[in-house]
């Protein structure tokens, strides 16, 4: 019949930018829950009988040869969800606020540049935050359905467990769902390690890694490269991954307070600039389908945050977590700088939908020249630890290389730094510009427990205290003053 089943919800980037927008103006975020959500959807726009239930029903008498008429759409129903969706979105748009134009389910009122509401649906799910004389809009919203409850400071949304404190402070965590994950029941029963699983336990590795893999994407990045692994050789699964496997799900466990934290008053929320923090290993994965291996893939991560504006020069400031990814490079790179590549072009093209996802919640989004005036909303910093990669796009001269494909990429991520909005080139970088790449010392890079197996104390402090610190450690430094002696050495002795 071509009936439209979609009904969109918010975006966990979305949410995000609620939460640190909530956070930064120390506004209280809340969350209400609409009951018997169908029932309160758009009426139906198409004919629909239903055969009344046996027994009749109760003061109708006989009715084996009539039927009911559905008004409204109900629970099983195609398009249930989306007749909802449109009646909310009906309502909310009724209210006074916008739909943004990138994120969809995520709404907001601005004036002069200033957001004043934000809310998020997710079906039947509203979490919202509004600034003082305000708080009538939402109510509008809210007092035209029949909310089951209404709730504040710590509450659960869509499966997370959300907590503000009397500061302002925002902590998001998956802890009941974490602890809920039940590992792979098997037995080794003298199987060597390198033995392949049944396909019973096959199955239950990819439940495992699917409940796993949504933490990871909820509210536990440092999860995200082990899903991502696991994900990748789950087809034929050995022994000794199947007890990794496990392994992982304790540690997840163990540890599943950790989350992501939103500082109250950390910066200006409209005053801030967006960090992409990019990384790659090289050619140290494997990918399997079908029982086909394919060695030597790289891996690749990256993290999107809100920061301060002093990030832009300074080594440390406060910042918030937006968005994470830890994926395979689907193309095989022949080297590093080329896995680097990929990793800072999918880092800055997402970036890039936030950036214009925030300038739209500011109202400060042109659709049309949706590149210039998002870049002019927020500046853009690009973190990457690959100084070949920093000094190839830094370059006045766009220098090629033998690769062309490698070549291409390149000159798309040069585009950014050295093209004027209106197409003109630059003479030169210029500190104030909307985008910039910055070199950090890899015991910087928050990035890197998504690109290989190690511990991410470094991401874990970053997400628990709010504050991103780029200065190298001490042990990195006198690294590279031993290797800055070596090489003296080496060639004082050819001279």
């Amino acid at each position: 019949m071509g009936i439209r089943t979609d009904s969109p919800t918010c975006e966990l980037e979305g949410l995000h930018l609620l939460f640190s927008w909530a956070a930064c103006n120390q506004l209280k975020l809340k969350a209400a829950d609409v009951s018997n959500a169908y029932f309160q959807a758009k009426p139906l726009d198409r004919l629909i009988l239903l055969k009344p239930p046996p027994g009749g029903l109760p003061g109708e008498g006989d009715l084996t040869d009539a039927a009911v008429v559905a008004r409204i759409p109900i629970y099983g129903f195609r398009d249930a969800g989306r007749n909802f969706w449109k009646q909310l979105r009906e309502v909310i748009q009724k209210a006074g606020l916008k739909p943004n134009k990138i994120i969809k389910a995520l709404y907001s009122l601005s004036e002069d540049g200033d957001c004043k509401v934000m809310l998020a649906t997710h079906v039947d799910d509203i979490c919202f935050a509004c600034k003082p004389g305000y708080e009538h809009r939402v109510k509008e919203i809210l007092d035209f359905f029949d909310i089951r409850k209404e709730e504040d400071t710590e509450f659960r949304f869509c499966g997370r467990e959300i907590k503000q404190d009397a500061d302002g402070n925002i902590s998001v965590t998956c802890k009941d769902t974490s602890e809920k994950i039940t590992p792979v029941n098997f037995r080794v029963n003298g199987r060597k390690p390198t033995d392949k699983g049944t396909q019973g336990e096959i199955a239950q590795v990819r439940s495992v890694v699917g409940s796993l893999s949504w933490v990871a994407r909820q509210c536990r990045p440092e999860l995200s490269y082990d899903c991502s692994r696991l994900q990748s050789v789950a087809p034929a699964i050995d022994v000794a991954q199947l007890e990794e496997t496990n392994k992982i799900v304790q540690e997840a466990q163990a540890s599943s307070d950790n989350g992501l934290f939103y500082k109250a008053k950390a910066f200006d929320w409209n005053d801030c600039i967006i960090a992409t923090v990019t990384d790659a290993s090289w050619a140290g994965e494997t990918l399997i389908i079908d029982d086909k291996v394919f060695p030597r893939k790289s891996q690749m991560g990256y993290v999107i945050l809100l920061a301060d504006k002093k990030l832009w020069d300074a080594d440390e400031a406060s910042v918030m977590p937006i968005c994470w990814k830890s994926t395979l490079i689907k193309r095989t790179c022949r080297s590093t700088m080329q896995a680097e590549t990929h990793a800072e072009l999918g880092g800055t093209e997402c970036a890039a939908r936030l950036r214009a996802a925030y300038a739209d919640l500011r109202g400060l989004l042109d659709i049309k020249k949706w590149e210039s005036t998002s870049a002019d909303a927020i500046k853009h910093l690009w973190l990457t630890d690959c100084n070949s990669l920093e000094t190839y796009l830094k370059n006045p001269a766009s220098a090629g290389c033998e690769d062309k494909r490698l070549e291409v990429d390149l000159e798309g991520l040069r585009q950014h730094l050295w093209e004027n909005h209106d197409g003109t080139l630059k003479e030169q970088l210029e500190d104030n510009q909307t985008d910039k790449v910055r070199w950090i010392d890899t015991s910087t890079m928050i990035a890197d427990p998504l690109t290989k197996k190690m511990k991410p104390t470094r991401l874990i402090k970053c997400l628990q205290s709010g504050v991103m610190s780029l200065e190298p450690t001490k042990e990195a430094q006198m690294s590279k003053l031993m290797k800055k002696a070596q090489r003296a050495a080496k060639k004082e002795k050819a001279e």
